[in-house]
Order: structure tokens, then sequence, then C-alpha cells
């Protein structure tokens, strides 16, 4: 007989009734994993821009609301702001703390005047750490900016760019500002009349230019009347000006804003652009049909000169040729200005006109500033006979410095006018071997018949004596050898004699003229220059012909100011 065991017998009877159990009552399952709600993200603004002495004011913002009492760290950090007694805010640390259903808080920072004049804004940093409930994100941190008490934001006057601003300061503690809104590419340049400033009493301590454009900020105060700033900010913004005296005192103010796209060369990457020659008229004497030859007497040497020079602004009134011209200040010249007048000089048939710079550049003593003074006893005539366009194209060319800064360049070494005919404390010196020795116009006196020449040193200038007085003498190229070419000192009205350009009626204007003109500095393109040879047989005279008009003492020996650059460095940029 087979035994079982009883406990055997159980386990096997439990396990039945298990299953069956189950069968008919099955288990409830568990119920699913629910993750919890992401904590919400703290993040901190940075704060406006505050005078010191303020409270700067950082808002601190939860992405979302919360249940929970939610709390973060907070502390300062120094940045070119320092805290502390004496410094330039009050160190702050603690805890920010937001109740259910708050999202936002402000931490306050109260800044400090500390009685020194700072250059730049000044910044530090709010930093939140170790949030309850929440997280910091990314933007975590805050910077504060203070501005020193005197900076001209704080109490700005917009100003057009171009326009005038005349003000005054009332004391010697007074300070005006100002603001131009420029672009990204802009080129800024402020000035306060330094012509004014030349009067006693009147004497500008400075004339600040401040930048403010994302992280760019710089200025000059260099106790100069004028400064200029690039703007370096990726985005618009503005540029402050800050006119100030240690006097009180009138003031003239004016701001140039020059944007890239009207001036490419200002980085040197564009091609410079083409010599401009603006005419300005003194008075209303000339006619409309008079101004139609003096502008294309002009594009003749705009054809000839193929590069543009540095521009200038104009910061003084005293910028002027003559006592009685209008003041200059202000005024952008590209590239040379020249004063048309016409007025009455020494009756008929005398000096028929006058001209030469005013203002020259440094350090090249290129002109920016010309005058051409036409004698209105004469005027009548040379419309008659045609030659009014060569006559002005001839003095215009004085206005360029031919003729007239031969004995300024080149800057080192001897100057090209050699063995002068007129020597100022001595008057005429007859005899002398007068020639410009110029290697570009020598080469072009050679290219053009003179390599044969054996009448003496090249190229020949104007040495006589007998019929030229001081104005003629030295800054002409002579009559005897080159006949009547453009630069010499009569001007043909002889039926039949050979005129070039005649459709503008200036007429011979060689290679040797151009050639000159390039050993002055000029970039010069000789294939705007007439087809010409030397007129006669080197070594040999020619007689001065009958009909011709002598332009005599034309030469304006009045000496030309060197006029500085607003800051050198911006002579260098528009090169």
């Amino acid at each position: 007989m087979l035994l079982i065991p009883v406990s055997a017998l159980l386990l096997l009877s439990v396990s039945g009734c298990d299953a069956v159990l189950d069968l008919i009552d099955p288990p409830t399952p568990a119920p699913p994993h629910v993750p919890s709600p992401p904590l919400p993200t703290l993040s901190i603004a940075d704060s406006g821009v505050v005078e010191e002495g303020a409270v700067a004011e950082f808002a601190v913002t939860l992405s979302t609301e919360s249940e929970e009492r939610v709390t973060a760290r907070y502390v300062t950090e120094d940045g070119t702001a320092e805290a502390g007694p004496g410094g330039d805010y009050t160190q702050e640390s603690g805890s920010v703390t937001f109740a259910p259903g708050v999202r936002e808080q402000l931490i306050l920072v109260r800044t400090l005047n500390d009685d020194v004049h700072e250059v730049e804004r000044e910044v530090f940093t709010v930093r939140l750490s170790d949030a309850e409930n929440a997280t910091v994100g990314r933007h975590g941190a805050a910077r504060g900016s203070i501005l020193d008490s005197g900076d001209p934001r704080l109490q700005a006057t917009r100003m057009e760019p171009g326009t005038l601003i005349q003000g005054r300061l009332e004391t010697a503690t007074d300070v005006d500002s100002f603001y131009v809104e420029v672009d990204s590419s802009s080129w800024v340049i402020a000035a306060t009349d330094s012509g004014r400033a030349a009067r006693p009493g009147s004497a500008y301590r400075n004339s600040v230019v401040r930048l403010d454009g994302g992280d760019g900020f710089s200025m000059n105060d260099d106790n100069r009347d004028a400064g200029r700033v690039r703007l370096v900010a990726a985005d618009a913004a503005r540029i402050y000006i800050r006119v100030s005296s240690d006097r009180p005192t009138p003031y003239d103010l004016f701001v140039w804003v020059l944007d890239e796209q009207d001036y490419p060369w200002l980085d040197g990457e564009a091609a410079e652009p083409s010599f401009d020659i603006e005419l300005r008229y003194l008075g209303d004497a000339a006619t409309p049909a008079q101004k139609a030859v003096f502008r294309t007497a002009a594009e003749v040497w705009e054809r000839v000169i193929t590069r543009g020079l540095p521009d200038r602004f104009i910061d003084s009134s005293l910028a002027a040729c003559e006592s009685d011209n209008p003041s200059l200040f202000g005024a952008h010249i590209d590239d040379l200005l020249v004063f048309i007048r016409l007025k009455s000089m020494d009756g008929p048939r005398g000096a028929l006109a006058e001209a030469g710079p005013c203002l020259i550049r440094d350090p090249s003593v290129l002109p920016f500033i010309g005058t051409v003074t036409i004698d209105t006893a004469d005027l009548s005539t040379m419309e008659d006979n045609g030659v009014l366009g060569k006559v002005v194209a001839h003095e215009i060319a004085h206005a360029l410095g031919f003729g007239i800064i031969w004995d300024h360049l080149p800057p080192a070494g001897p100057p090209f006018l050699q063995q002068p005919s007129y020597v100022p404390d001595r008057g005429r010196v007859v005899g002398q071997d007068t020639h410009f020795n110029g290697p570009a116009a020598v080469a072009a006196f050679d290219a053009v018949g003179g390599d044969a020449y054996t009448g003496g040193a090249k190229v020949p200038v104007e040495n006589d004596t007998g019929s030229y007085g001081p104005g003629a003498l030295d800054g002409h190229w002579r009559e005897s050898v080159l006949g009547h070419e453009l630069l010499t000192s009569s001007l043909s009205i002889e039926p039949g004699v050979h005129e070039p350009l005649s459709t503008v009626t200036v007429g011979a204007l060689s290679t040797v003229t151009v050639g000159a003109l390039e050993d002055l500095g000029y970039s010069a393109d000789y294939s705007a220059a007439d087809a010409y040879t030397l007129p006669i047989t080197p070594g040999t005279a020619r007689a001065t012909s009958s009909q011709a008009l002598h332009l005599l003492d034309d030469v304006r020996r009045s000496p030309a100011r060197l006029e500085e650059p607003i800051d050198r460095s911006f002579d260098v940029i528009l090169r």
C-alpha cells in the first residue's frame, strides 16, 4: 500500500485552491507610475542703466507659477564697478522668496555717488544660486550698469546731423549734451568752432564725443576742440556729444555723420572716389552762362586728376580766403572748394584774374580751399574772344597749387622750383634760369620735343622779369619755350591758332602740366591732355603775340594757411 505524507497532501490542496480562487476573483493591478511635474526655472534680467546714487532694480522671474514656496540665494559681484565704502555700489547678498502663485520679485541694489568723474559706464553682476523648489536657468546672472551723474545720456538733446547748433554755457560748470542717431556702419565727427574759441574769453575746454552701442564705449577728451569715434556696435545706436568750458561762453557745434555706403573707402577696401571740385560763388555777379563756362573749366581738372584726396571737415570759422568771406564752419570739403568772385581789379587789359590756394593739407600741402577772382573790367573781352574758359581753367590750376606750392615740395630735399626769378626780400632777379625739376614734368617735356632743348635746365619756368611781375614769374611755364600752353602767362586770341578742346574752349593743355601735377602729389591721367608738341625750335625765342591776353600778376602770393586735420588719424582713414 502506497503511503502519502500528510504535509505534501496539504500543500497540493492549498495550491490548487489558490488557482481556483484566481480564476474566480483576479487580483487588482498596481497603479501606473506618474512622473512629478518639472520644477520652474528662475531667471534674472539686466538692470536698466542708472545714474550713480540711484537704485538698480533686477527683476527675478519664475518660468511658471509654483504651488510650492520658492527661494534662491543671490549675491553681487564686482566688475568694473566696485562695492563698498568709496566704491560704486553697496555689496548685497541674501535670498529672494516667491509665495505660491507669485512669478516675479525684485532685487534692489543701491549705487553710490563716488564724486569721481568716470569715462565709461561701470558694471557689476547679480548672480542667483541654491534654488529650492526651482532651478536656476541659463539666465541666472544679470548685469547692472552705472553712469556718471554728469554723463550726457542722462539729459541729452537730439540733434540732426549736418545741423548747426548755437548754444551758450552760462557758467564754468555748465555742460550741454546732445546725441545723434546713427547706424552701425557710420563714422561720426563732432566739432566746436575753434575760430570762435580763438577769441579771448571764449575758449572751449573740450568737446567730447562718446559712443554708446552694444559693449562699445569710447571717447575723445584730450583737450582738443574736436574728436571723432567709430561706431563699433552691430546695431543702431546713439553718439553722445558734450560741450563744456572753463568759463561762460557761446559756442557753435556741428556734427557730421558719414555712412560707409557714401564713403566706401573709409576702411581702405574700396577704390577712392574721383576728384571733385566744388565752385562756390561769392555775390550775385555771375550769370548762368558764365557759371556754365566755369563749371566746364573745372571739369577739365576733374578729368586730369583721377583720385580723390582726404576729405576735410571745417571746424573753424577762420577757414576762409578773405576776411569778408562767409564762415565755412561745418563745411565738408571733397576734394577742393574754390571760391569764385567777380570784381573790379585794375581796369581793362591789366590782370585778368588772380587765383591761389587758401588752406592746404598737412603734410601733403595740397590745397582743399582755393580762390579764383575774375576782373569784371576784362570779363566781356574774355567772353567776346572765347577765352573765358581758358582763363578760368588756368586759374583753377593755380588754386590746385600749380606754380604756388612748387617751393614747398618735395617735403624732403631741395624744392622743385629752382633759381626763382622773384625773391621776396630782393624783388626781381634778372638772368635766372628758372626751372621746375619734377621728374614727371621733365619726362613729359622731353616726350613733347624737349629732349633736344638746349636753352637751359628743364622744365623752363617764366623768367622774363622785363615783361612780368611777381604774380607771373616762377608760377608759369616759360612762354618763349612752350608758347601758348595753357599754363604760360599769355593766352592767344589769334585767328587760326590751334585751340584743343575747342568744345570746352580751354586749349593747349600739355602732358607737361599733367606731369607737374603728378609731381605735386596728384594722381594724373596723361590721356586727358591735348596733342601737343613744343611750338618752336628748341633754344630760340618766340615773340609774344600782339593778339594775346596777358595774365600778368594772376598768382595769389598770399601765404596759404596750413590746416591741421581734425584728427590726424582721420586723414589716414580717408586716404
